[in-house]
């Protein structure tokens, strides 16, 4: 297999569990740093309508609509139904390009594109390397 699974056991879970939020923490951060210093995320009008539209919601319908049942419903479409379906068909590398490029165009603006499909390749990534679905969904919930 392209990239190797890991045993879950309980101990297993607990340091996978931690990994997968630090992991999480550190790239949402610096790709953040990155995008911003780089002038990426200026330079999509439609990523700045989007984020605008964003942060006009309140605190809490934000991280109820932004912080969780977007990342859970994106998880289900896009590692649960689009990768899975990809890695029956094709051999690795295909489906950990193809799903995470679905989900960057997805977004529909070049600057969530780029991001979406960098995060998207990890979450994969994450996905793979432990094996339960529940890491790429707590990946993007932490991110």
């Amino acid at each position: 297999m392209f990239i190797q699974n890991k045993s879950t056991g309980g101990k297993d879970k607990a340091v996978y569990i931690i990994y997968t939020v630090v992991l999480a923490v550190f790239l949402s951060l610096f790709l953040n740093v990155i995008f911003v210093k780089t002038g990426i995320s200026s330079m999509s009008s439609s990523y700045e309508a989007t984020s605008t539209k964003q942060f006009s919601l309140s605190l809490w319908a934000g991280l109820l609509m932004y912080g969780l049942c977007t990342p859970i419903a994106e998880e289900i479409v896009y590692r649960g139904l689009v990768y899975n379906r990809l890695r029956r068909y094709f051999e690795m590398p295909v489906p950990l390009i193809v799903a995470p490029l679905l989900f960057g165009i997805a977004h529909g603006n070049m600057v969530q594109l780029l991001y979406g499909f960098m995060m998207g390749f990890i979450i994969c990534f994450v996905y793979e390397r432990y094996g339960s679905f529940i890491y790429p969904v707590l990946f993007h919930l932490t991110y």
